[in-house]
């Protein structure tokens, strides 16, 4: 049996231990992707646009030494395949349709993970994540409506990524001496269409 002044003790020691652990969580926490979205002006000098028209963009984490400022992760995400003038009005509601409603922020795993626990081998590179909002396989090319039956939709997931390339620019991906071009699904097959 513990005496009193001994469990005290050790209470103390417990609450000590639990606030050492709740700090080192929020050291450790994941940095998240932050959204850049077109202007306005960009949009019409580069067609980036999503299927509704609406500007599209890519989420961005820096890589967090300098060993690693010129290796780089494009992930383009999956999300199926617009096909019909109604599936592509039901898109335009959605994520895989429109900006309107993307986050300023989001946290990936996989190669985006910068738990070097989850994602040893990459895990501080330049992380970016390209939203599916064309729901074009990621390599249409219209900077202007599709035509009927598809004449309310834009078509520009090639146009996006170009885009997107260009703004990384000033990040310094020109300079890129590695780089990896992955996605899952509509965004495995866009990475085949855009690898040139």
């Amino acid at each position: 049996p513990l005496r009193p002044g001994r469990t005290h003790s050790i209470m103390r020691l417990c609450a000590f231990l639990a606030l050492l652990l709740a700090l080192a969580s929020l050291a450790s926490a994941a940095s998240p992707l932050v959204l850049t979205k077109f202007s306005a002006l960009e949009v019409a000098l580069t067609g980036a646009r999503c299927l509704d028209g609406s500007p599209a963009g890519y989420y961005f984490r820096p890589a967090t030494n300098s060993t690693d400022a010129a290796k780089w992760i494009i992930y383009l995400e999956g999300g199926g395949l617009c096909y019909t003038p109604s599936d592509c009005a039901d898109r335009v509601k959605s994520d895989l349709g429109s900006s309107t409603h993307w986050k300023d922020s989001r946290h990936e795993g996989n190669l985006l993970s910068d738990d070097p626990s989850k994602n040893p081998d990459f895990y501080q590179w330049n992380h970016v994540f390209v939203p599916y909002c064309s729901g074009d396989l990621h390599s249409g090319q219209r900077r202007i409506v599709a035509f009927p039956p598809f004449q309310d939709f834009y078509f520009a997931g090639h146009l996006i990524l170009s885009a997107t390339l260009k703004h990384l620019r000033d990040y310094g991906i020109s300079g890129a001496e590695e780089l990896i071009l992955s996605g899952f699904s509509a965004g495995g097959i866009g990475t085949f269409t855009n690898a040139e």
